[in-house]
């Protein structure tokens, strides 16, 4: 009977022994594979529905002093014209005496043309684009501060580039001797029509200023229709606060009218020097230029890189970014992807890679 009951023991012990090894074997054959390393075309595919692009969209007014000719100046250019006519270099026919007067203003237009009290108005539509990322799900996003918060300094400075332009010069050319001839009926040739058109940008330069700035903010993500159609069907966002521009960290902060997006964490530590890098983003050239010329279509892109770095900034902040540099266009704002969270990059020469501020209410660093 012992026998019996000690074989019948063993039995059991060798059932169950059976049963945990087709238990073991079981769990081997059903538990998850090992998870595949990370890598661009993986991390771009997991970042790029919180990666969106931005566009803002300035409304610009702005002024130049109506060049006027003091008491002072026509005293001068009269005593001139008299002197001419004396010494035998000028006929008294009105049309040549009008003629003189002309190239006396032209040959130095600076020493009798002063700032009168009536202004030029004048307004202009400009954009800017770039790339941001949602930091929290209930719609804070970072991006560059360049992109959405334009000085009037930077503006400025865009229209005196504007009004440099080939096309913009050959069209204040036209536009400039039919006025002249309307209104005196002189017809300036080309050397006149170079000098005064060269003064009217230096008076530009010098005297022009911006009076109002309005903007609107558009977002959306995918493949983007930018320019007019972003306006008209993009969601909408505010600016919550911003950073200088290079040589500052030129970071933004944004609020956009969305809810349960999509978000990428926030870097909690310094990147690794030498470390593999992906930039997300959409590749927008386009940093303040006029609005008619920002209608295309723009897809996502990703660049892969290494990590370089430390750089010390004014400041007191330490700056890194990725090498090689992406060459996808001006202002092409981009992201830099990470195991550990996301860093902002503004791409432009001295503006690398900086870590976000955790300024995103209720942001947090999370694992995805």
């Amino acid at each position: 009977m012992e026998r019996l009951i000690k074989w019948s023991v063993l039995g059991l012990l060798g059932l169950v022994l059976l049963a945990n090894v087709a238990l073991f074997a079981a769990i081997k054959i059903t538990q998850d594979p090992a998870p595949r390393p990370l890598d661009g075309q993986r991390i771009f595919a997991a970042s790029r529905p919180a990666v969106w692009l931005i566009q803002a969209n300035y409304q610009v007014a702005v002024s130049v002093p109506e060049p006027t000719l003091p008491k002072a100046s026509e005293d001068r250019l009269t005593q001139e014209l008299i002197a001419m006519v004396r010494a035998g270099k000028l006929s008294t026919q009105p049309a040549a005496i009008d003629q003189a007067a002309v190239n006396l203003l032209l040959d130095n237009p600076d020493a009798y043309f002063v700032a009168g009290t009536n202004r030029i108005k004048d307004a202009l539509a400009l954009v800017s684009s770039g790339s941001g990322f949602f930091a929290t799900e209930d719609g804070y996003m970072i991006t560059a501060a360049h992109v959405v918060s334009a000085s009037k300094d930077d503006i400025r400075a865009l229209i005196t580039d504007i009004e440099k332009q080939p096309a913009r010069l050959a069209e204040g050319r036209t536009e400039v001797q039919r006025l002249v001839r309307e209104q005196s009926g002189i017809t300036l040739n080309d050397t006149q029509l170079d000098k005064l058109i060269a003064w009217q940008g230096r008076w530009v330069d010098k005297n022009v200023t911006v009076d109002k700035v309005d903007t609107q903010y558009y977002l959306a993500s995918g493949t983007v229709e930018a320019g007019q159609h972003l306006v008209n069907t993009g969601t909408r966002l505010s600016l919550v606060t911003a950073e200088p521009i290079a040589p500052g960290r030129d970071v933004a902060v944004m609020k956009a009218d969305v809810s349960s997006v999509p978000a990428l964490p926030l870097a909690t530590g310094q990147p690794s020097v030498g470390a593999a890098t992906y930039v997300v983003g959409y590749p927008r050239r386009g940093y303040l230029e006029e609005a008619v010329n920002m209608d295309a279509t723009v897809n996502p892109t990703l660049t892969s890189g290494t990590m370089q770095g430390p750089r010390p900034m004014d400041g007191g902040w330490t700056a890194f970014e990725p090498a090689p540099r992406s060459s996808m266009g001006i202002a092409a704002d981009r992201y830099w992807i990470s195991r550990a969270g996301c860093w902002a990059w503004s791409h432009s020469p001295s503006a690398p890679i900086r870590r976000a501020p955790r300024w995103a209410k209720g942001s947090t660093c999370r694992r995805t």
